[in-house]
């Protein structure tokens, strides 16, 4: 199976796939357009994965935030029932005249328990990990593109050695460019 027909069946985007496709694929009878296409395609997608990583340690921020926040919001309340719990304990050992027993403690367990459960927590969690799996998508397109660039020179360096032997191979490499340059034109 052709990994970039795979590629299209994740992507929804129609644009996204075509900007994908053409960034990272060789068309070795288009070395030279290949050639000089090549540096605005490390640009742009060095310039998606900056912003990906961005995004990524934003949304860490974000998620280390709502958790501090949940945290303390939860130990509030777990510590507002404790009071609660000790003065009506407090009230009725005054009433019985005895020994006022001390609330129970909450452990460090129950609030992140009850922490990771919350709504917001969960859903900056997620937002993190989508934000992580956006960057990691990028970082492989960044990687094919520097891939390309490679199998460019790779291919590049083969083919001068070959007309370096055959002057012909040479003026018809040339022409074949011209002839498919003047179609794009006209088409």
């Amino acid at each position: 199976m052709n990994p970039l027909h795979l590629l299209e069946t994740m992507l929804t985007d129609a644009e996204e796939v075509k900007a994908i496709r053409d960034s990272v694929t060789v068309v070795p009878e288009a070395l030279q357009e290949d050639f000089v296409s090549l540096p605005a395609f490390l640009a742009y997608w060095s310039h998606r994965y900056a912003a990906a990583v961005r995004a990524a340690l934003v949304a860490e921020a974000v998620r280390k935030e709502t958790e501090a926040r949940a945290w303390l919001e939860t130990r509030a309340v777990f510590q507002a029932e404790a009071d609660a719990e000790v003065m009506k304990a407090a009230k009725a050992a005054a009433k019985a005249d005895a020994k006022v027993p001390k609330a129970a403690k909450q452990t460090v367990d129950d609030i992140k328990a009850t922490v990771a459960v919350r709504d917001d927590v969960r859903g900056a969690i997620i937002a993190e990990a989508n934000a992580e799996a956006e960057r990691e998508r990028i970082r492989g397109v960044l990687d094919a593109v520097r891939a390309k660039q490679s199998a460019l020179l790779t291919i590049g360096a083969a083919q001068r050695v070959e007309m370096e032997g055959n002057p012909s191979l040479r003026r018809d490499a040339t022409r074949e460019r011209r002839e498919r340059l003047a179609s794009e034109t006209i088409g």
